[in-house]
């Protein structure tokens, strides 16, 4: 039997944005295809080529470790966190549109996860005495889309929901270095 609806007839643009700023739109698709996302991250050792696939519909957000995550940086997204815990509250709903809220639950989820990966880092690095230096870092914290595909058209997507939430991380740098000058420590 022929569905009513297919997901692959609903039509979208992939947008990048920073916060409610539109930063670059890219080719149309259609809901639930397969797409690719390419990252181009230039630091102190070279230039890492990052290469996802993402799902039309999907929701991701490109978290950067550069060396450390700044206080300022949290403050803003509290701040943001606030602002929409005051419109849920007064149930002004009109103000809250799903990337903001879903960007924001993503941003924080990624920084909060580099904070920990930063800490145990350093209790590692105490205890091991040596100094572990962070270079620039980046991970893909995304509400997934779970697809099942029409048998009778190959590739075509028959059935879209929300999935899980998923964490990628593409590029996590160190330097250890030891503090007193025990190469086997490094390692």
């Amino acid at each position: 039997m022929f569905p009513k609806s297919l997901p692959a007839v609903f039509g979208l643009q992939p947008i990048l944005m920073h916060g409610e700023k539109v930063l670059a739109t890219g080719k149309n698709t259609r809901l639930g295809y397969a797409n690719r996302l390419e990252m181009r991250l230039t630091g102190p050792n070279g230039t890492d080529y990052i290469d996802n696939t993402i799902l039309a519909g999907s929701y991701q957000a490109i978290v950067l470790n550069p060396s450390s995550i700044s206080l300022h940086r949290l403050a803003y997204l509290y701040r943001q966190t606030k602002q929409l815990e005051t419109l849920l509250k007064k149930k002004d709903y009109t103000k809250i549109t799903e990337e903001l809220f879903t960007g924001l639950r993503l941003h924080l989820t990624g920084l909060v996860y580099w904070i920990q990966r930063d800490l145990e880092n350093a209790l590692y690095a105490q205890k091991l005495g040596v100094m572990d230096i962070r270079g620039p870092s980046v991970g893909l914290f995304a509400k997934d889309l779970f697809v099942s595909y029409a048998g009778f058209l190959v590739g075509t997507p028959q059935h879209v929901t929300f999935g899980s939430f998923s964490t990628d991380i593409d590029l996590d740098v160190h330097a250890s270095i030891s503090l007193s000058n025990d190469k086997k420590a490094e390692k």
